[in-house]
């Protein structure tokens, strides 16, 4: 039953969050949706923010378990997950702040690019300075990607397009982690 309740709070407010800026969205309105009481939402949430980020987190630990030998799939993954759910994550944008959001995403990227930048290091003991230098370069550089098309909201996305950009992305980058990683063996730090 709990389950239950928890996964019907996240679908209404994801249905609401499709229509309007989380700003604009209560927890009465959730909770009337849903048919519980505003009790019933804050046992499970403290608030829309913590739905929204309940909402990405099963996604990403979906893909985490669909795609344990390739991270990169996983960080392509929620790419196209956000643009395919461009309506909320617009709204999710429209209320909080540019950086708020930025943070929002690269928490999310964080784990799945520390596997891969680990998994791409091997037996190499990566210096912590590269390796810090590495994983702020692809946090900033995917979120900033996902940012620009959440909020261009005058491009029409339709999935195969996001398909197309994903898959374009995948055959660019793929690999870029294990060039870094062996320009850091070649110019070791002084």
């Amino acid at each position: 039953m709990a389950r239950t309740t928890e996964r019907a709070i996240i679908d209404c407010t994801i249905k609401l969050a499709e229509k309007k800026s989380l700003k604009k969205i209560t927890v009465k309105n959730i909770a009337d949706n849903c048919g519980i009481t505003r009790n019933t939402f804050y046992y499970y949430f403290h608030d829309i923010y913590d739905v929204m980020e309940a909402f990405v987190d099963e996604k990403m630990d979906e893909l985490n378990e669909a795609n344990k030998d390739d991270p990169y799939k996983t960080v392509f993954g929620l790419i196209e997950f956000s643009v395919s759910h461009r309506k909320v994550f617009i709204n999710l944008y429209r209320s909080l702040e540019h950086d708020q959001m930025s943070n929002f995403i690269i928490k999310r990227l964080r784990r799945i690019l520390v596997r891969a930048i680990n998994e791409a290091s091997g037996d190499y003991a990566l210096p912590k300075q590269d390796f810090d230098i590495i994983l702020a370069f692809y946090e900033e550089a995917l979120s900033g990607i996902m940012i620009r098309w959440i909020k261009d909201e005058k491009s029409i996305i339709t999935p195969e397009r996001i398909r197309q950009n994903v898959y374009r992305q995948q055959v660019l980058f793929t690999n870029q982690v294990n060039t870094c990683i062996e320009n850091s063996k070649n110019n070791p730090l002084n």
